[in-house]
């Protein structure tokens, strides 16, 4: 009998259907390993969803889950949807250090993308909005998105559920395969606004894949000292630009945004770096401050780690989620990289630096850490760390070496100052520490 017959096969009692939504929510896919054979299979699609709702939240204070969660009309719903298959995804030919974008992402795959507003409690939102202007730093109200990716419509309330399973449908016919998988990002709320506003959509769905779930069950273990990121800090995680993840999380949404960034950070998960990286994270105490490309001046107990050979950072410690695993031991407040570009000496030609750094609470801590870890071996390669003001002999050694290297390492070369001084002299830092 199938699973929707009315009458139940162990008794004569009638049971009650169950809903579209109810019926996808029996289809989740929840793991990476799952995740990977869809991403093979030319038949599936993905379709990202998002959803914005009314709240009457007053956002001078820490907001009730439960309460905004009951705040489900949806006045926003967003769409994405991906023409090129992720299959090439795995295998990044960028490189490493190239900025990724949600511009670029959108131009490789073809990415199509909907705003959805719906007209009567979107407009009953911006009223709500001009009413209670922003209180203190969570406040919300007159700083919007823009969409970026498409064209926004507006529909009436009656008519979205339509809407969006032609949108849906029409994706699914201009683009070879014919199995569509829901994607999301906590989709709690998303699911509660589809019960509500767009109930059929899920019976055009063949599964669905939240990406927190994916994340929690697959890469964060129980040991894990955080929970996983939310959108905006995993595209902060895997270097987007600000443009893209966003000066502030207290900035009203645009969900045909976060659906574009939902699809983008599905086709991430496919790379084991980015793996990786949520891996490393996982282990560090959210209140380390983890910052990229800060330079510093006049700044106590700091430690500089640069290799002794004047190459590049070893790829083990090549970012501020490897130093911090490394400092983790002694207490760090504060780890950072620096990247400059530096002048080659009787030569024109510039190469990039990167090094690192990382702060401690106490002189104490520093000595630590510094009489722990300097002259450490990483990838047969030597490191040097050591407190602002050491003596940069190793530097000037480096910088007689490197001309003799040049031809064979210039893209991954290292150089101090020219003129053999202590080069952290000229690190400035913006308050980060104020």
């Amino acid at each position: 009998m199938p699973p929707d017959s009315p009458r139940s096969p162990n008794s004569g009692s009638l049971t009650r259907p169950r809903s579209p939504v109810s019926r996808l929510l029996q289809k989740p896919v929840c793991t990476l390993q799952e995740y990977e054979r869809l991403r093979h299979d030319r038949r599936c699609l993905f379709v990202a969803l998002d959803c914005e709702f009314i709240s009457d939240v007053h956002w001078d204070a820490e907001p009730d889950p439960a309460k905004v969660f009951a705040s489900q009309a949806p006045t926003e719903v967003g769409l994405a949807f991906a023409h090129e298959p992720f299959l090439t995804s795995a295998v990044t030919t960028a490189h490493p250090r190239i900025e990724p974008s949600l511009g670029s992402f959108c131009h490789d795959f073809h990415v199509e993308a909907l705003s959805i507003k719906v007209e009567e409690p979107y407009r009953e939102k911006l009223q709500q909005i001009a009413q209670n202007p922003p209180v203190g730093e969570r406040g919300r109200g007159k700083l919007r998105e823009q969409f970026r990716f498409g064209e926004s419509e507006f529909v009436p309330v009656k008519q979205v559920e339509a809407r969006v399973c032609q949108v849906v449908n029409q994706y699914r016919d201009r683009t070879p395969g014919d199995k569509v998988v829901l994607v999301g990002y906590a989709l709690d709320a998303d699911f509660n606004a589809m019960r509500q506003g767009f109930p059929a959509l899920a019976d055009l769905c063949d599964s669905f894949l939240d990406l927190s779930t994916i994340i929690r069950s697959s890469i964060f273990t129980e040991a894990a000292v955080i929970e996983p990121p939310g959108l905006r800090s995993l595209l902060k995680l895997f270097g987007y630009p600000q443009d893209d993840y966003g000066l502030s999380e207290s900035t009203y949404h645009n969900a045909g945004n976060d659906a574009v960034k939902t699809l983008t950070l599905l086709n991430d998960l496919a790379q084991p770096s980015h793996v990786e990286t949520l891996r490393l994270r996982q282990q560090i105490p959210r209140d380390i401050l983890l910052v990229d490309d800060v330079k510093l001046d006049d700044v106590k107990n700091v430690a500089f780690v640069r290799p002794a050979d004047g190459l590049l950072l070893p790829t083990a410690l090549d970012n501020v989620l490897k130093l911090a695993i490394l400092a983790l031991p002694y207490r760090p407040q504060a780890v950072g990289t620096h990247k400059q570009l530096k002048k080659l000496p009787s030569s024109a030609d510039k190469i990039h630096v990167l090094r690192g750094w990382v702060r401690f609470g106490s002189a104490e801590d520093m000595k630590a850490f510094v009489e722990a870890k300097d002259h450490m071996m990483c990838e047969s390669r030597e490191l040097r760390i050591a407190p602002r003001g050491a003596p940069a002999s190793h530097t000037r050694k480096a910088a007689a070496s490197l001309d003799a290297r040049r031809s064979q390492e210039a893209t991954d070369a290292s150089f101090p100052l020219g003129n053999g001084s202590n080069d952290e002299d000229d690190l400035v830092l913006g308050g980060l520490f104020q």
